[in-house]
């Protein structure tokens, strides 16, 4: 299993993407590498969220698990040429759990066969 999630913590790897496993971390410049996350779920600490909702305070508390994981570099013949099924938001100093664009309702813990980043969004692929 891998977690992904945006980063924002000072230092080098600022707005990076980082993926964790048992053995290792790894850290991606969203303007450079672009994801295809297999097997998903939006995973939420909850009462960190609630806390960082409240505090407006920033601490980790929203990733996404996958089984696999592809990564892609943007080239001069990248092409967005994708389905989407929709933008997912996480921005726990907005709401306190996963959403999904044009809606307040909570997607933690929801699946996904396949998600996708460009730059620092995740979009559902059907």
């Amino acid at each position: 299993m891998f977690d992904v999630r945006f980063h924002l913590g000072a230092g080098e790897h600022y707005k990076h993407w980082q993926v964790k496993s048992k053995d290792e971390v790894l850290y991606y410049n969203p303007k450079q590498y672009y994801f295809m996350l297999h097997n998903c779920t939006l995973k939420n600490k909850r009462g960190t969220a609630e806390k960082v909702f409240s505090t407006q305070k920033r601490d980790v508390c929203g990733f996404v698990r996958c089984e696999d994981w592809e990564l892609f570099e943007y080239t001069s013949h990248y092409n967005m040429n994708y389905e989407y099924g929709g933008e997912l938001l996480y921005d726990p100093k907005i709401a306190p759990f996963w959403r999904m664009e044009n809606s307040q309702d909570s997607y933690d813990n929801t699946t996904y066969k396949r998600l996708i980043t460009f730059g620092r969004r995740i979009f559902i692929l059907p």
